[in-house]
């Protein structure tokens, strides 16, 4: 995957990227974060549930260009002020707009954008 920087007017790949179909919204570490958008704390302010249970988790929402293969995308996605979370590719926007086939954990395929 890849990630546009709009601080930096560049993209960014993305080795190690969690696809995960239980998680609403795409999750950013701050390491990553802060080379796409600049300013972390620009965004709207959120509360993050399901990450740590009972612990109070914010993240920044902003909107973000990525592409995987030859589609791009923008979607939504949570900078979390911490480097302890993986980065996450959520349903919102990204997984629920993708046709993907998972092989057992091992790997991700992307067959096509949705017609919805």
């Amino acid at each position: 995957m890849e990630v546009f920087s709009q601080s930096r007017g560049l993209w960014f790949q993305i080795p190690d990227v969690l696809a995960d179909t239980g998680a609403t919204v795409s999750l950013m570490p701050l390491h990553i974060g802060k080379g796409l958008v600049g300013d972390l704390y620009s965004g709207q302010k959120v509360p993050l549930g399901g990450i740590v249970p009972k612990a109070k988790i914010f993240g920044w929402m902003h909107k973000l260009r990525i592409r995987i293969k030859e589609i791009e995308l923008r979607i939504p996605a949570a900078i979390v002020p911490s480097d302890d979370v993986p980065l996450i590719l959520g349903r919102k926007g990204a997984l629920d707009r993708l046709n993907v086939l998972f092989s057992c954990g091992k790997k991700i395929v992307i067959t096509q954008l949705r017609n919805s």
